[in-house]
């Protein structure tokens, strides 16, 4: 998992109750240090101590020193330090399956899948599904290096010493910018870095030299960054992150409004939740806000959500479908034009975060993401882009990286347009005209769920295995099996449709669509321009209550919000493929209200469900629902004391299947 300087406190782990119950007891060792996450001082310690360590000791030490180097992103140094564990002696799953990431995200690609064939056949199922996808990733990445481009990158001459990215281009092109540059607030250091708070400054890009403080700005003894303005720039949301002494270490997001040129003070926006880490806010047209957080209730990770603004404040984020969020990490959305983009580490990529783009489609969907590929993407971690629209400038667009960083400390860079040769200035009127023949190709991986308790579909998901000999079949009667590693590879035609039908024993029948909007275009200047659909199959768990996840209800309602609705296509999708399976649709809620009152609600919910399900064209013969009210609450608390998310594991939507 990548993680950057000031990303780290706004995108992963300040939330640690460890960080806020630290004692006074002085810390001796590098062990302890790592255990509080004061990665600097680890560092320093573990530095010292493996000099005089022997076998395992010194192994383990090494093994804790990449650690230490990986969280405050200094990716050569820990895989260094990876390596010399292997040397001395460490053999374990996750030591080799460090090396193999690490290798990727420094860019060492036959490395790496070297190091991910290794443990592919680990009896640690997780890290053996993960190994084979990320060395298939790393021969996708190898293809990809291959082609040319037009495009170079350059990084902003600002003279700073720390880490810094920009979140904010202001009307007068100055870049708002985030930092941990040592400033008038305080001396005190961040003890997960060693280094600054972070703040809010801004920076001129016409201009070498330094950043500059945010006119009449409030400094405080905490983490302030990560800001969005609105049109007129007299307001801005962006994240505090408290001080790491502070109880509860939550990042959240704040708006401030700009009176008689003084910033108000701020005030956190009205839907936070406690608990729960807010981050990388983009405000978009003034009324539509795009953010990340790691609600448990996403689809893991840190996930994207939208908020719409009205006149008594912003509406309960809805959360983007699953072609966009993941169980990885997916964080820092921007909008240019039509595009929606933002960083993921879940998605096939270089290595760290790489920079995506999706789209709205034609039927209201969104497409599916598309990998901005090289020079904006890179084995680091690339984020935040947003492109300039003004045809008489080189400058394509700003985005943010730790590349050429060996502190991995985060840059500004900029995208700019190579100079043409004169060869390509002056073309002939034959160059104008290309005989180039595209050929898409399809790459589909069919895989199924692997879970924690093998009988229990809701379980945790610890991971994917491939399925071998899937039977296939196009609608046109071209018939196909996968392989051993669950892959079926052939060529297509653009611009049009497939609709491919998936059929294994032991599983149910399944149908995929691909529609002409999904295919990369033939102007990419790929020499194999390439699809990749990851195709699941579903094990049959007849007269057995499985949750639905990611079906929510706002307070006392039952109509079927639009974050449901990709869940719910799934379900539509399964028993559209297996016309004799029947479904009972469930619906539960917590133990809050009276027993009268829940179970009309639960049967409202239920109905609301099965009729979506007939309006998606299910027969209503094969649709039964029942509502359960509060008499199968699954968290075993007193509801006085029940928390906000043994609540929402209550409040439950199921189907059982039947035939």
């Amino acid at each position: 998992m990548r993680k950057s300087l000031f990303r780290i406190i706004f995108l992963l782990s300040i939330i640690s109750s460890v960080i806020a119950c630290v004692s006074i007891e002085k810390i001796r060792t590098g062990e302890q240090a790592l255990e509080r996450k004061q990665y600097a001082l680890a560092q320093t310690l573990l530095l010292k101590d493996i000099e005089t360590s022997q076998g395992s000791a010194k192994a383990k030490k090494a093994f804790l020193l990449g650690i230490a180097f990986e969280k405050t992103n200094q990716f050569d140094n820990a895989l260094q330090w990876y390596l010399k564990s292997e040397k001395y002696g460490g053999t374990n799953p996750q030591l080799i399956w460090n090396i193999g990431r690490m290798s990727k995200n420094t860019g060492a690609y036959e490395q790496a899948i070297d190091y991910f064939t290794k443990i592919e056949d680990s009896k640690n199922i997780e890290i053996a599904a993960l190994a084979s996808r990320e060395k298939d990733i790393c021969k996708q990445i190898i293809i990809w290096d291959t082609r040319g481009t037009d495009m170079g990158v350059e990084k902003l001459d600002i003279r700073d010493d720390g880490s810094m990215y920009f979140s904010h281009i202001n009307f007068d092109g100055k870049l708002i910018v985030t930092s941990d540059h040592k400033n008038m607030r305080t001396d005190k250091n961040y003890k997960w870095t060693g280094r600054y708070f972070t703040d809010i400054y801004e920076f001129n890009p016409d201009q070498s030299g330094e950043i500059e403080p945010l006119p009449n700005w409030k400094h405080k003894n905490f983490h302030q960054g990560s800001p969005s303005f609105n049109s007129d720039n007299t307001e801005i949301i962006f994240t505090i992150c408290s001080n790491e002494d502070y109880a509860e270490n939550y990042c959240k997001l704040y708006s401030s409004k700009l009176v008689e040129d003084r910033w108000q003070e701020a005030n956190p926006l009205n839907f936070i939740k406690p608990g729960i880490n807010y981050s990388h806010p983009f405000l978009n047209r003034d009324s539509i806000l795009f953010f990340a957080c790691d609600d448990p209730s996403g689809a893991g990770g840190y996930d994207l959500y939208f908020s719409t603004r009205t006149k008594t404040g912003w509406r309960n984020p809805i959360l983007l479908p699953g072609n966009i969020n993941s169980s990885g990490n997916e964080k820092f959305p921007t909008i240019s034009g039509d595009s929606l983009y933002f960083s993921s580490d879940y998605f096939p990529g270089y290595g760290g975060l790489d920079v995506f783009k999706v789209y709205i489609l034609p039927n209201g969907q969104w497409s599916p993401p598309y990998n901005l590929k090289a020079p904006v993407n890179s084995p680091y971690d690339d984020f935040g882009i947003q492109y300039i629209f003004n045809d008489k400038s080189d400058l394509i667009a700003y985005f943010n990286s730790n590349r050429e960083e060996p502190q991995g400390f985060d840059k500004i860079f900029k995208l700019k347009k190579l100079k043409a040769t004169n060869s390509e200035e002056n073309p002939s009127k034959e160059a104008l005209v290309s005989d180039k023949k595209y050929t898409l190709f399809l790459s589909l991986k069919i895989v199924e769920k692997v879970f924690e308790d093998p009988n229990n579909p809701n379980s945790r998901v610890i991971g994917k295995k491939p399925i071998a000999n899937v039977s296939g079949e196009f609608e046109n009667s071209k018939k196909f099996e996968s392989r051993q590693d669950g892959r079926y590879i052939t060529e297509l035609s653009f611009d049009s449709s497939y609709t491919i039908k998936l059929i294994k024993n032991g599983f149910l029948q399944s149908t995929i669509t691909i529609p002409p909007t999904a295919y990369p275009s033939a102007n990419d200047n790929m020499d194999r321009p390439t699809i990749s659909i990851e195709a699941e199959l579903v094990r049959p768990y007849y007269d057995k209550e499985i949750v639905l996840q990611n079906i929510y209800y706002d307070l006392d309602k039952w109509n079927i919000r639009e974050d449901a609705r990709p869940t719910l296509d799934i379900l539509v999708n399964l028993l559209d493929s297996n016309t004799d399976l029947k479904v009972l649709i469930g619906a539960h809620t917590d133990c809050r209200a009276d027993e009268e009152y829940n179970l009309n609600l639960s049967q409202k919910r239920a109905a609301a469900v099965v009729e979506y399900l007939k309006q998606k064209g299910i027969a209503p013969q094969r649709l039964k629902f029942k509502g359960y009210g509060k008499s199968k609450l699954i968290e075993d608390c007193i509801c006085s004391d029940c928390t906000e998310k043994q609540h929402q594991k209550n409040r439950r939507t199921t189907f059982v299947l039947s035939k």
